[in-house]
């Protein structure tokens, strides 16, 4: 995962490793480790990471002093996909315990919980922070308001695909969701 500039890109190892990489130099910053890490993101601006794993939590890393900030608990089941805001304030993470959490990246508190009802696979933050998509099981994409938690619009493809992953448009007026049956669809948001 890159920055919203490609200075910066995030990987995740399997024996837990979280490096983040200056792309023009090669120069390697070991943030720590998160045992059974699945998933990481970057915020816009690269200064903090967030990974999610098989432990249930999602770890927040500031990048410039190589350390965790924060260990977030609730999920209750592994954790698939985590997205974070442009501006870094807040994380959507989701899990095959059927939801989606939103969280206060400063705070460490969970914001929301989002129950999605199926197994989620991805989640995406809008460009302006403000909205997110949640995807899983059977096909399921769901739009939520990131403030208030509510649920905007659900979208369910006619093929019922599980849906692997999901991201926004630059301008947030539309998305595009990858399913597992190889097909890439197209959404026109409210």
């Amino acid at each position: 995962m890159f920055d919203k500039d490609c200075k910066y890109l995030l990987s995740t190892h399997e024996e837990g490793n979280v490096n983040l990489w200056e792309v023009n130099t090669g120069k390697l910053f070991a943030l720590g480790v998160h045992a059974g890490v699945t998933t990481g993101a970057l915020s816009g601006d690269g200064k903090l990471a967030v990974t999610g794993g098989n432990d249930k939590t999602v770890q927040v890393w500031d990048c410039a002093k190589e350390k965790r900030l924060h260990r977030l608990t609730g999920h209750q089941d592994k954790v698939n996909s985590v997205a974070v805001a442009r501006d870094g304030r807040l994380a959507l993470s989701g899990s095959e315990d059927k939801t989606a959490r939103v969280w206060d990246l400063d705070t460490g508190k969970e914001l929301h919980k989002l129950d999605a009802g199926f197994l989620v696979y991805g989640v995406a933050v809008s460009p302006d922070g403000k909205r997110g998509l949640v995807a899983g099981a059977e096909g399921n994409i769901v739009f939520y308001d990131l403030g208030t938690g509510k649920k905007l619009k659900s979208f369910v493809p006619e093929d019922k695909g599980a849906v692997m992953s999901v991201a926004f448009s630059p301008d947030g007026k539309t998305a595009l969701s990858g399913s597992h049956n190889q097909k890439v669809r197209l959404w026109e948001l409210p």
